[in-house]
């Protein structure tokens, strides 16, 4: 060893220097290996690091890509039933006009001639039950009006052809024929919102579903869910002299759109063609254009078109077109159908028919119920039912059969055909008497000759 510019050299043996180098081979093959696998630790973690990047966008982000997230029955119903709940009371003036198509081209649409129209105003509260409907119907030159009304316990239907005839009311003991489950009717805005079955709301038919499949497709450039929902029925029918429990099917399909507050784009009703059938026979189909948003996140279909198919290439289309809608506080929705003076009125519940204004005890406890009700509803929290109930019997319980109610409530004096009654039974019992005092006194009188 020497000392060289203050730096110390080593001087090594030949031996010493190839022990050196390959030493250093070794630590540099090792070392080597180490940062090798570093390195695929690292680039493991970067893809693992991707690909939740990815699947979180497609995730979070599904709805901006035109894609949806699966759904359970329940869960559909649940978010169903979120919306459905923003829409409590509605009250909507609508038009239809029927006619015919040549398949689906929209311009082919021609109004039946003469005109079939019909101007219509839709009040419903879905929480309460209550329902009136009043329709003015033109049919083939012919005026038609329709009004019924459900208060939740009895219906009220009246229908009149003026000037030909005199208004016809009915009351029942439930909801008024015309608005029925069973009844075939016109076309109603409910029927293209959350209620596609008279009376029962859409949350509800998919919890009730017998069976449910649900698709992602979409529609006019909307992102929705396609539900086909079977429903099971059964009835008592007769079938060879007894009673049996028959079974039948019906089918709802519906292309939902979260956009539109799962509205449905379209509704399709069906007939099975066996029970584990799921596409069934076209009945009747609904396509609804245009939706407006009539609330912050409720939204309600202003168009739509209800097509009847039939044999061949022509088919029955009714065309619906809102002309304005009121919803939840600002809708009234009146609860019983006003009966007009003159108007015959049969009353299913009691049994009897009877003449609005004649004298008719049924008639004064309707008119006094009636004001009841009116009552109630413009003096809401001023003053409570159950007064105006009190007050309602006891003039039940004074008033004297003879007696009538006015329109408004009233109550008048005896009809003036009772009095002429009265006055005509007293002359001829007068005459009577005076008669049999003149017989009397001529038998008297020939006794004594």
């Amino acid at each position: 060893m020497r000392r060289t510019d203050n730096v110390t050299r080593y001087r090594m043996c030949p031996r010493d220097v190839e022990r050196r180098k390959i030493g250093i081979a070794c630590s540099s093959r090792h070392g080597g290996s180490r940062q090798s696998g570093r390195r695929s630790a690292a680039a493991l973690c970067r893809a693992f690091i991707l690909s939740a990047c990815v699947w979180a966008l497609v995730f979070v982000q599904a709805p901006c890509l035109g894609q949806l997230p699966p759904l359970t029955a329940s869960q559909m119903a649940d978010l169903i039933e979120l919306h459905q709940g923003q829409l409590k009371r509605m009250s909507a003036k609508y038009a239809l006009v029927y006619g015919s198509m040549q398949g689906t081209d929209n311009d082919t649409f021609v109004p039946k001639d003469p005109a079939y129209k019909v101007t219509a105003q839709s009040s419903i509260d879905f929480e309460q039950g209550v329902e009136h409907l009043k329709q003015d119907q033109f049919i083939k030159g012919e005026h038609y009006i329709l009004e019924c009304a459900f208060d939740g316990n009895v219906g009220t239907q009246l229908e009149s052809r003026p000037p030909k005839y005199k208004p016809f009311g009915v009351i029942t003991d439930g909801p008024a024929r015309e608005l029925q489950a069973d009844t075939m009717r016109h076309l109603t805005p409910a029927e293209v919102t959350y209620w596609p079955v008279a009376g029962q709301d859409l949350a509800g038919l998919v919890r009730r579903s017998d069976r449910i499949d649900i698709e992602q497709v979409t529609d006019s450039g909307l992102a929705c869910y396609r539900v086909t929902v079977r429903l099971k029925r059964q009835r008592l029918v007769e079938y060879e002299g007894r009673q049996v429990v028959g079974t039948s099917y019906d089918l709802l399909r519906l292309w939902l759109a979260p956009d539109r507050g799962m509205l449905p784009l379209r509704i399709e009703k069906l007939s099975p063609l066996g029970p584990a059938d799921m596409k069934g026979r076209l009945d009747m189909a609904i396509v609804v254009s245009d939706f407006r948003s009539v609330d912050e996140g409720v939204w309600f279909p202003f168009s739509a078109r209800q097509f009847l198919p039939r044999i061949g290439h022509s088919q029955t289309v009714v065309e619906m077109s809102v002309d304005s809608v009121v919803i939840n506080e600002d809708a009234a929705v009146p609860r019983r159908v006003k009966f007009p003076k003159g108007a015959h009125v049969t009353d299913e519940i009691v049994r009897t028919k009877y003449r609005v204004g004649s004298v008719h005890k049924r008639q004064l406890h309707y008119e006094i119920e009636q004001l009841s009700n009116t009552i109630q509803e413009k003096q809401e929290g001023q003053r409570s039912l159950k007064n105006v109930g009190t007050e309602a019997n006891e003039a039940i319980k004074t008033a004297p059969v003879g007696e009538k109610a006015d329109r408004d409530g009233s109550l008048g004096t005896v009809s003036p055909i009772r009095w002429w009654w009265f006055i005509g039974g007293g002359a001829v019992l007068v005459l009577l008497v005076c008669a049999g005092l003149g017989m009397h006194r001529i038998k008297h009188r020939r006794g004594q000759g």
